[in-house]
């Protein structure tokens, strides 16, 4: 076993063991993020970087939701919660040894494209081996659905307190409001959270916040 991989397999052992893990899944309609992500790069000049994807809006949600409930934004230390002052996400990078999770710092500062930039920038850097962030992420985002994974469970990377799934984008048949059937672009989401710092209600809040923001995408550039 590598060292990177028996770092990875101590590190999600440990999380499984000491972490009660609560999950809750949400399926949002991604049509009019589709729409508005296309409509963004398609007004950028012929060669100019940055170009957004659907998980950097997934990650802009996140920020904004962890703006408004800063309580999912905390780690437990020695039995107490401490909420933490800055909103540092960790965006998984899938290596041929394992997974890493490079950090974006203070991503409620950046903008839309800047998350974007930044984003390529240190998957970029994790890919060719060198560090991209020592800051110490709070929150963690895990997208597989370019591996076309309609919905997964991830475990918490301690000491962070959550961790979202984000699936893959399927075509579905949905009843509308007036119960008029419409095809739509849906996508799952499944929150984990420690249990011990967020419960039930909030994590649903929280969850469904994320989801409201991509369904009003308009709101990411505000």
């Amino acid at each position: 076993m590598s060292k990177m991989r028996s770092v990875i397999a101590r590190r999600m052992q440990q999380s499984k063991q000491t972490i009660p893990h609560f999950y809750v899944t949400v399926s949002a309609d991604m049509t009019e993020a589709i729409e508005f992500r296309d409509t963004f790069n398609g007004q950028l000049d012929a060669g100019e970087d940055g170009k957004i994807s659907l998980n950097d809006m997934v990650t802009k949600a996140v920020a904004l939701s962890l703006e408004e409930f800063y309580q999912v934004n905390c780690t437990l230390q020695d039995g107490n919660i401490v909420y933490l002052k800055d909103i540092n996400i960790g965006i998984a990078v899938g290596l041929d040894e394992g997974l890493i999770v490079p950090v974006l710092s203070e991503v409620d500062r950046l903008s839309l494209r800047e998350i974007a930039q930044e984003t390529r920038e240190i998957v970029s850097l994790s890919k060719a081996g060198r560090q991209a962030s020592l800051t110490q992420g709070g929150f963690t985002i895990t997208n597989m659905g370019m591996f076309h994974v309609e919905n997964f469970v991830a475990i918490i990377n301690p000491p962070e307190s959550g961790i979202l799934s984000v699936g893959s984008t399927e075509k579905k048949v949905v009843v509308g409001d007036d119960d008029a059937l419409r095809v739509r672009t849906v996508m799952k989401m499944t929150l984990s959270v420690d249990h011990r710092v967020v419960d039930g209600v909030l994590a649903a809040q929280f969850v469904n916040k994320i989801k409201y923001h991509l369904q009003n995408p308009k709101i990411l550039v505000l």
